[in-house]
């Protein structure tokens, strides 16, 4: 994976403030159906999708089927491979949520990429990935952010950092999720988001539930601003 920009380029000031206001609201959208779309290599991918999807990157052991389920109020919807950092595979939900005010309905679609970073992977294997994911998220017009997955417990690690650097030539918004918050003080947390800035963090777990809500708001303000998106 192969990093083409600065993360500390100046973002765009109107995405970020919107990102950073969501993630620190309440959110009034709760999931109502969650289900496995489809789960095959990003090569076979055909660009045919309709409703706004979001990126999951991580470590391989970094939560990030537990986040999917805790997201979707569900137990194994996600699953974690029997060989971490093996998978080669591109899994998609789509997740249905539904405002509680006004009754509206809204679909959108959670993808969860291949790990990375784990210790008996070859270089040349995580070469081939990164080629494949390439092509894959620069293809998809229909994806509207990435979820950059950090343990809170471990600052920023340089594969993290870099992974970081990567994902700026996807031209999206960018979130960093910190995972297993339950296990981190607040000063933990708070140098987490010194650490990562100026993309907004969003600190969850997937145990207490804390965060869950932040992110869902956040996923809905930018997908609703997007056609076809809407669920019956």
């Amino acid at each position: 994976m192969t990093p083409r920009t600065s993360p500390h380029d100046k973002p765009n000031t109107q995405t970020t403030h919107r990102l950073k206001d969501a993630a620190k609201s309440a959110s009034s959208w709760r999931v109502i159906s969650a289900r496995m779309i489809d789960s095959q290599p990003p090569e076979l991918y055909q660009n045919d999708e309709t409703l706004s999807e979001y990126a999951f990157l991580g470590r391989s052991n970094v939560g990030k089927s537990s986040l999917i389920n805790a997201l979707c109020h569900r137990h194994k919807l996600a699953y974690t491979s029997a060989t971490p950092g093996k998978t080669r595979l591109v899994h998609r939900y789509e997740v249905t949520l539904k405002h509680d005010e006004t009754g509206t309905k809204h679909a959108i679609i959670l993808v969860d990429l291949p790990g990375y970073g784990y210790a008996k992977v070859n270089k040349s294997l995580l070469a081939d990935w990164g080629k494949g994911l390439d092509t894959f998220l620069l293809k998809r017009k229909t994806l509207k952010g990435l979820l950059l997955l950090v343990d809170s417990r471990h600052g920023q690690k340089e594969i993290d950092a870099n992974t970081r650097l990567w994902a700026t030539q996807f031209e999206q918004p960018l979130w960093i999720v910190g995972t297993k918050s339950d296990q981190v003080n607040q000063q933990t947390v708070s140098a987490l988001r010194q650490a990562w800035k100026p993309n907004p963090v969003i600190v969850t777990s997937a145990k207490t539930k804390t965060g869950l809500a932040a992110l869902l708001e956040a996923l809905i303000e930018t997908s609703r601003d997007e056609p076809g998106t809407p669920a019956p």
